[in-house]
């Protein structure tokens, strides 16, 4: 098997990169919901919203 690795083309960066600012900017919006907000059903889709966003950027740091 070839050992060689494969490089991202500047498109496919450009789109992780996008991703990672949109999961950044939904992690701030989501602590800060997660704080004010007095609704349980809204509190827990954005307790869901705050794991996945943090997901997400954990793999996009590794990819980086």
């Amino acid at each position: 098997m070839d050992n060689q690795k494969n490089r991202l083309t500047s498109s496919e960066i450009t789109s992780l990169w996008a991703q990672y600012i949109q999961d950044t900017m939904s992690v701030c919006i989501s602590k800060y919901v997660l704080a004010k907000v007095k609704d349980s059903e809204v509190y827990s889709l954005f307790e869901f919203t705050l794991e996945l966003a943090e997901k997400h950027l954990h793999v996009l740091r590794d990819i980086f």
